[in-house]
């Protein structure tokens, strides 16, 4: 399996090669938005590690967009100064305590989250967020990092030297995968596109559209 400092390179120069095809045809906050979409892509696999670096950094920037949100939205709706710290406090407790022990409990490395349909989902919220003319862009972006990613544990799995002599490894076959070990996962995962496909699959065609002919 690769490693996190392999992931992470490999994930920035793709990025960086991505990034300089986009700002081609693309307005500069869409090529770095791709840039960072694919860079998150190439490590977010591993969020199923209990004690990988992948998993504490994804984390990390989750809860402060979470705490981030947050502030902004009781500045926004002008809340008095007890929300202002009570809102922020209760989502680091929750994120804490019961989010990540739950997350540990109900996932296993090299499970659902290296599945390449568990990356079309995930990818399926860049869609949701930014609700731009070239989120599909972006969706795409984080896939490619996706891909790179389980192929890259694959390759470190086929190749392994031990010794003299090249073997490979039990957990070959384990990350580039279409389903997960766990049938519910399966369904769970594959049900979830279906429906994010079903209500948004008019706007994901128009996107789809206007990437070609800037493509």
């Amino acid at each position: 399996m690769a490693g996190f400092r392999v992931h992470i390179s490999t994930g920035v120069v793709a990025g960086g090669v991505l990034f300089g095809l986009s700002l081609e045809k693309f307005e500069l906050t869409t090529s770095l938005l791709s840039l960072g979409a694919l860079i998150l892509g190439s490590v977010a696999p591993d969020v199923d590690s209990p004690n990988s670096k992948s998993r504490r950094y994804i984390f990390r920037i989750f809860l402060v967009i979470l705490i981030t949100y947050s502030l902004y939205y009781s500045v926004e709706k002008k809340l008095n100064g007890l929300y202002l710290l009570a809102i922020p406090t209760a989502i680091f407790l929750l994120f804490q305590f019961v989010f990540q022990p739950l997350f540990t409990k109900y996932t296993v490395h090299r499970g659902a989250f290296h599945t390449i349909p568990m990356g079309v989902l995930q990818s399926s919220l860049f869609f949701l967020v930014l609700q731009t003319k070239n989120s599909i862009w972006i969706s795409i972006s984080f896939i490619i990092g996706f891909l790179i990613h389980l192929l890259l544990d694959e390759l470190y799995a086929f190749i392994h030297v031990k010794g003299l002599k090249i073997r490979h490894k039990k957990s070959f076959g384990t990350a580039f995968k279409w389903f997960a070990p766990s049938f519910w996962s399966n369904i769970t995962i594959y049900l979830l596109i279906a429906i994010f496909y079903y209500i948004y699959q008019k706007e994901i065609h128009h996107q789809f559209s206007l990437l070609f002919n800037i493509l």
